[in-house]
């Protein structure tokens, strides 16, 4: 709780004119209840909130399974250098474009 964005990750946010202003906080049981889906960057993460959080399983994926259909991991650029940030950044910004695409479609069904 109250971890602050790397600099790393700030930075190569505002390449890209995104301003980042990042606490993190523990997911509770509240958080679960209430989202529709939760959508984690690997799937240890997904294991973990499965795990902690079983009956709502249902809502939770990892991005790229749930925008791109293919079971891999966003590459985490924890403790990486400034490009390893900016291609997790690229990465994530196409995942979030299928994204919204995914649930567009959703929508319209």
């Amino acid at each position: 709780p109250n971890g602050k964005a790397s600099p790393y990750a700030i930075e190569a946010l505002f390449e890209k004119h995104i301003a980042l202003n990042h606490v993190s906080s523990q997911l509770t049981e509240a958080d679960v209840e209430a989202a529709d889906l939760i959508l984690t960057m690997t799937n240890q993460h997904k294991q973990l909130i499965i795990n902690q959080f079983g009956s709502h399983s249902d809502k939770v994926f990892t991005i790229k399974e749930y925008a791109a259909g293919v079971d891999e991991d966003v590459t985490d650029p924890f403790g990486g250098t400034l490009e390893v940030y900016r291609r997790s950044r690229d990465e994530l910004e196409d995942l979030l474009n299928l994204l919204a695409e995914q649930l567009q479609k959703n929508k319209d069904r």
